[in-house]
């Protein structure tokens, strides 16, 4: 009797197994669909209406875009479009140009053409830089210096980028206030996250006059982490998807990274690389109040759940701010 049930338990979770990845196969199916019914070869012809399409291959369906790769006779373009005007392909080619211009030795792609709904830039080939591989830390150090000379170039304001190295706000308070944002507070009800972003909004007025500093403005990538990196050869290829990056504070590109490292010692050979010293940098009370702010925002989109990774990273760094005299 006692073995039926253990076989029908089993069955049952096999089943259930069987049927979770199906869905998920079928939502695969049915993102690819809608890139490829999202992004066509008369889109290319916006950027260049001469050349024939070989070959279109999906990429990704981002939060607000589609990508795709297309191939002809002269090479591969990677194409991004957005179903209305998003901020999101502006700063792609703000961020882009910056970097050519100011710190060229960083290899990304070079925007070919802009409209307000689609993007053309040139494609890098490489595999996604990943932390669970034997010589991972080198190639972390490698970003850490790749992102000190990005942050090398200087902007004007704070926020989103209309035009390159100008960010539309005049200074850092506004853009931290932004960023907090909620536009429906009413929906959040989560008693204890509620008493965590009340002890953060606390954190967060402790040390605002301490440490943001409107002088330091310069250009962030905005949402760097290992998924936006490839690598080929052992060395880093490309650094992707500035569709996020504003001007700002380079603690807030700090912070960003910090929350996403899957592992404690990707955060000290990527600081390494950052600080340029074998003994790295310890995080800075400024990086740390930029971990609240992000976390804030985070928790009230729902992209933290509780006893995540970030989720404890944040706490951490909460306690010990909330501590300190």
């Amino acid at each position: 009797m006692n073995v039926c049930v253990e076989v029908t338990v089993a069955s049952v979770a096999s089943l259930i197994t069987s049927v979770n990845t199906e869905m998920v196969e079928e939502e695969e199916k049915k993102k690819k669909k809608e890139i490829v019914a999202a992004i066509t070869k008369e889109d290319f012809a916006r950027f260049d209406p001469v050349q024939p399409v070989l070959r279109i291959t999906d990429l990704t369906v981002g939060y607000n875009q589609y990508v795709c790769l297309f191939e002809t006779d002269s090479g591969k373009y990677v194409l991004k479009k957005t179903k209305k005007p998003q901020p999101d392909l502006v700063s792609e080619f703000c961020a882009t140009t910056l970097v050519h211009k100011f710190a060229d030795q960083v290899p990304v792609p070079t925007v070919l053409y802009l409209d307000p709904t689609l993007l053309v830039e040139t494609y890098i080939s490489g595999i996604p830089l990943t932390e669970f591989i034997p010589d991972f830390g080198s190639q972390f150090v490698s970003l850490g210096r790749f992102l000190r000379s990005i942050h090398s170039a200087r902007t004007e304001g704070f926020g989103i980028m209309s035009t390159p190295g100008k960010g539309q706000f005049r200074t850092e308070y506004e853009q931290v206030a932004a960023l907090t944002h909620c536009d429906h507070p009413e929906e959040f009800s989560n008693y204890k996250l509620l008493k965590q972003l009340e002890l953060g909004k606390n954190v967060y007025d402790k040390y605002k006059k301490q440490l943001l500093d409107s002088s330091a403005s310069r250009l962030l990538h905005g949402d760097l982490r290992a998924d936006n990196v490839l690598v080929q050869g052992g060395k880093i290829s490309a650094i992707l998807d500035f569709g996020d990056s504003v001007a700002g504070a380079p603690e807030l590109d700090l912070a960003w990274f910090y929350l996403n490292a899957k592992r404690a010692e990707t955060w000290d050979w990527f600081m390494k690389g950052y600080a340029d010293s074998a003994e790295g940098k310890e995080m800075s009370l400024k990086t740390k109040l930029y971990v609240v702010i992000h976390a804030t925002w985070l928790i009230m989109a729902d992209f933290m759940p509780e006893g995540s990774d970030r989720h404890i990273k944040f706490l951490s760094v909460l306690s010990e701010l909330a501590a300190s005299k």
